[in-house]
């Protein structure tokens, strides 16, 4: 089974917010749940938020 993450991105403060629903596995949302719980997030699309962000500075 799936779950679907509904995402608000913002790449910086002078672009419009797009928002986009992600299907992803469960093996993935297990993966994200231990990611937000170490960097002590609050949902789980603030962490993708997060991780992709880190990844597009790179």
């Amino acid at each position: 089974m799936a779950i679907l993450l509904n995402i608000s991105l913002g790449i910086n403060k002078y672009m419009a917010m797009k928002r986009l629903l992600v299907s992803v596995p469960d093996e993935m949302e297990k993966a994200l749940e231990k990611e937000r719980k170490e960097r002590m997030l609050e949902t789980i699309p603030e962490t993708v938020r997060v991780i992709l962000s880190e990844y597009l500075r790179k």
